[in-house]
């Protein structure tokens, strides 16, 4: 008995000269080292809670502006994710972080992303840059016109003839419809039908706890996961099939695109069905909840919509303008009239161009005719329409930030930032801060205007360095073919006048799904 109090004492002693030689170094360390200034919030969970709920109640900017207040402007500590983490804020962050890529961080996502998509775990660098060469605009422009086929037929079946709908499930079915269409060629509506309801299943699950028992949000993504991947990697093999027997163009879709890289070398169906799934994953959901919330913007100020419509409206005929109605006529021709006055005026002054919004109208009603899909040139005339699209992107982008994680112990801002640290940047500490732009929650097209510089890496809906968003271009022209057809064909209305905005941390969607009301133009005579 005495031996073992005398080893139980012994032990103890060691425990605590441990402790206190542990406690000394690790201070000494602490001063040294010097992390970021800020709070790990509760044990485990940190302040993820606190994180997830300001985007939940409608403003997420709250918690990086309140720690940049409070901590640091340039960088604080959190703990997210069940991760010790620095938020790295403002455009020097933003650069930092972008211009390192590869260097000392490296693209991190949690461990439930991981296991729904195992293909994010190692990133094919060939397939990461062929996929980047397919989505440059010198290859997405020829498929615009397929873009406005599958956006008529969308429109004339889903929206036309119907008094109200619910904008968010419309613009996820226009996303999902032209993903699989330019993506890998299906357009059968039982097959799409059939890929959509694992594709939402998918988001809600990829930033849950990682708990793989039944009825979890993360099971029902896992299994989601896995039915998408088989079945996309048996569209890569047939293709791979008709493409050698000569039954498919190397050059149809996005699809047999990536099946030959840059060497001829026919890739792997893994590979492919990786990046697809990549493609669509981020092209559906983003691209949709950016045309969601560019409805609500539309419907809510009459102005802009004014300013959209104006240019999309006016068609040309084979032979003449026509238009929905008299009234329209008269409204068309006051446009030609102030285009002219406009026209006199500027040349007496000492501007050499004409408002964006009225040239861009304008060139569209001049060149199209009434049966010509839209085009490459067309779009990129819609000046003005891609400007209520950035300021869409800019008080509500599809994504909050992302993740790095540090490779290597490095210094920023005089802070030392520990190897294996997860690092985090966010559109929140830009996007709106008035030092960037003024009266932030005002919205601005006319702060996208080419006479006025932005300051970079202030707007950074898409992300960037290394990881920018590789569809970014493909969204682009996405959006625009949407806005045309929106609103060539109705004015709208919102059934519920202040609806919430609910930011998650996948993307951001309005509580109700956003019901419009909508007044289809006056048919034409």
């Amino acid at each position: 008995m005495d031996i073992f109090y005398a080893s139980l004492l012994s032990l103890f002693v060691v425990v605590f000269s441990c402790s206190l030689r542990f406690g000394f170094f690790k201070s000494k360390l602490d001063v040294d080292v010097k992390p970021p200034p800020g709070g790990r919030g509760w044990p485990v969970i940190g302040e993820t809670i606190e994180f997830v709920t300001c985007g939940r109640k409608g403003h997420p900017e709250k918690f990086i502006v309140d720690r940049m207040t409070k901590f640091s402007r340039h960088v604080f500590r959190t703990s997210l994710m069940l991760e010790d983490a620095a938020v790295f804020c403002g455009p020097e962050g933003n650069k930092f972080l972008f211009s390192n890529d590869n260097k000392l961080v490296q693209f991190w996502v949690p461990a439930s992303v991981k296991k729904i998509i195992p293909s994010l775990k190692g990133v094919n660098q060939t397939v990461l840059k062929t996929v980047r060469n397919i989505l440059k605009p010198e290859t997405l422009r020829e498929y615009v016109p397929i873009m406005d086929m599958v956006a008529q037929k969308h429109f004339e079946t889903g929206w036309e003839g119907n008094g109200q709908i619910l904008t968010h499930k419309l613009t996820k079915n226009f996303t999902f419809l032209v993903a699989c269409k330019i993506f890998f060629g299906v357009d059968e509506p039982e097959w799409v039908n059939k890929l959509s309801v694992p594709f939402e299943r998918l988001a809600p699950g990829l930033f849950s706890i990682p708990l793989n028992l039944p009825g979890t949000l993360f099971r029902r993504a896992l299994n989601a996961g896995a039915f998408i991947n088989k079945e996309l990697t048996a569209i890569v093999k047939k293709r791979k099939s008709d493409l050698a027997d000569g039954k498919a163009s190397p050059t149809q879709d996005i699809l047999s695109l990536l099946l030959c890289d840059d060497y001829g070398r026919l890739m792997q169906e893994t590979e492919v069905a990786d990046a697809i799934m990549g493609l669509m994953i981020g092209g559906y959901d983003s691209t949709s909840s950016t045309c969601t919330f560019i409805v609500k913007y539309l419907a809510e100020l009459p102005e802009i919509y004014e300013g959209v419509y104006k240019g999309i409206e006016i068609d040309k005929g084979k032979e003449s303008l026509y238009f929905s109605s008299r009234h329209e006529a008269y409204d068309a021709y006051f446009v030609y009239v102030l285009y002219s006055i406009l026209f006199f005026l500027n040349a007496f002054s000492n501007s050499n161009e004409l408002p964006d919004h009225i040239k861009e109208q304008i060139e569209i009603a001049k060149y199209k005719k009434s049966t010509e899909l839209l085009n490459w040139e067309d779009l990129s005339k819609m000046k003005y329409s891609w400007n209520v699209a950035c300021e869409v992107l800019r008080l509500v982008p599809p994504t909050q930030g992302t993740f790095r994680e540090a490779i290597s112990d490095f210094t920023y801002k005089g802070y030392s930032i520990p190897k294996g640290w997860k690092l985090y940047w966010s559109t929140n500490s830009t996007h709106k801060n008035p030092d960037f732009f003024p009266e932030p929650k005002k919205f601005d097209p006319s702060r996208f205007d080419s006479k006025v510089p932005i300051t970079p890496y202030t707007y950074v809906p898409f992300g960037g360095g290394a990881h920018l968003c590789p569809g970014k271009e493909f969204a682009r022209l996405e959006i625009l073919v949407f806005i045309h057809h929106l609103v060539r064909r109705f004015k709208l209305k919102k059934v519920i006048r202040n609806e919430d905005v609910i930011f998650n941390l996948v993307q951001p969607e309005v509580a109700k799904g956003l019901p419009i009301h909508l007044h289809p133009h006056k048919p034409k005579n």
